[in-house]
């Protein structure tokens, strides 16, 4: 008995020592060791690409702004170009980035970018988003996948997924740039769409970066899509149901003004839904010169006595939603100090297609606390007041709206869709 008490000891040494000698054979380095190779490959990975990647990023984990295009330059130095849309087809900034270990490779957009930060700043510079979370997009990307073909992220805040792909080599960043925000203007200027597919019709709305499709046919669904512009049209984040084919892209048609599925033959042709609508739907923006009567004369009394003796300068203000709630919004600041936003929010009606009630709130945020007394902008916020016929250069796609108080037509004014800065100087 004793021997094979012995035996067994022995037999059981060795199983231990092969067992040993396989994990040792499996893990010849540590886990930190194998870490840093994976950090040394993405970034090899990253730098790969002599043109740069061009980046399809999606903010927010709803997806409720759709997606916006990128490209970027990984550099050494752990430097990093970048061109987006909102920054133009000629703009490019640098930054730094880092790779850092985090269960597994993390990529971060390190120092402010104010083109890449612009989507994952708390406070968004255009007042999208709540106030304290913005558009509430992602700087910090795990990676799943590196290779020179393709590149697969995920956000560590929304968990979406970002795609990267290298840019070729005689691609022009400008040029192709350029394109994109031009397709994206064919779409984005405007903000109702009809479907058509089959001899059926459904309505399709627009907000941000993603449509809202009626239901198509008879005992159908509404059908929610979020977008990306690419060079020929819109590509959709995840496929939406036509008839019984799956759709993921609508294309651009110049010649016919309107998107089309190939696969299909549906159609989204631009429609021009009421002015009001219009107006409620976007962002429209003052100009000193499009005010006129009593309205010209507010703004007369708020610069000679509110902002002209205490140095104040108006760089914008604009009828929009801010952090989800309609408000008469402004960007102002005082001397050697930076522009801060203020907004007094306002309630509104539709009385009909062309005609839009504007009721003052009692709510107001941001710098307004300050400015609504001392610097007189309370002017702006009454004279506001009312109930207005709206007229246009077109209701397709209007690019200015006249707003004329019904009651007292010497109340007039003239909203912009194109962005107005330093309203007093235009």
């Amino acid at each position: 008995m004793k021997k094979i008490n012995i035996f067994l000891l022995i037999l059981l040494t060795f199983t231990i020592q092969s067992c040993l000698k396989d994990d040792e054979d499996k893990f010849p380095v540590s886990a930190a060791e194998r870490m840093e190779q994976r950090l040394i490959e993405n970034e090899t990975t990253l730098l790969s690409a002599s043109n740069g990647w061009l980046m399809k990023y999606y903010p927010q984990e709803d997806l409720k702004y759709g997606g916006y295009t990128f490209f970027v330059k990984f550099k050494d130095e752990n430097k990093v170009d970048v061109m987006s849309e909102r920054g133009g087809s000629e703009k490019i900034v640098e930054s730094f980035y880092s790779l850092t270990g985090d269960n597994g490779p993390v990529l971060r957009f390190d120092t402010h970018n104010d083109l890449f930060h612009y989507f994952a700043e708390p406070k968004n510079p255009d007042g999208i988003g709540p106030a304290d979370s913005g558009m509430q997009g992602d700087y910090e990307f795990m990676i799943l996948e590196a290779t020179p073909e393709k590149i697969v992220m995920k956000g560590k805040k929304t968990g979406n997924i970002i795609i990267m792909v290298p840019v070729d080599e005689n691609v022009s960043w400008s040029e192709k740039m350029g394109t994109i925000i031009g397709t994206g203007d064919h779409f984005l200027d405007y903000i109702a769409f009809i479907c058509s597919y089959n001899g059926n019709e459904s309505d399709v709305s627009i907000s941000y970066r993603t449509l809202t499709f009626s239901a198509l046919e008879e005992g159908g669904s509404s059908q929610f899509a979020s977008f990306i512009v690419t060079e020929d049209g819109i590509e959709l984040h995840d496929p939406i149901k036509i008839g019984s084919v799956d759709v993921s892209s609508f294309k651009w048609i110049t010649e016919a003004n309107h998107f089309l599925n190939e696969e299909t033959g549906a159609i989204l042709t631009p429609t021009a839904p009421p002015l009001s609508v219009q107006v409620l739907s976007s962002s429209w923006y003052f100009a000193y010169s499009g005010t006129e009567g009593l309205m010209k004369q507010v703004w007369d009394v708020v610069k000679g006595a509110g902002l002209d003796p205490n140095g104040i300068t108006l760089g914008a203000m604009y009828l929009g939603a801010v952090s989800g709630d309609y408000a008469l919004a402004y960007i102002a600041k005082k001397p050697n100090e930076s522009f801060a936003m203020g907004a007094f929010f306002i309630n509104t009606e539709v009385v009909d297609g062309n005609t839009l009630m504007i009721a003052p709130t009692g709510y107001i945020g941001g710098t307004a606390n300050e400015y609504y007394s001392k610097y007189f902008f309370k002017l702006f916020f009454q004279a506001i007041g009312g109930t207005y016929k709206l007229t246009s250069d077109d209701p397709l796609k209007p690019t200015w709206i006249r707003f004329e108080n019904t009651e007292e037509p010497t109340i007039a004014f003239t909203l912009y869709k194109e962005f107005i800065e330093m309203p007093y100087d235009n």
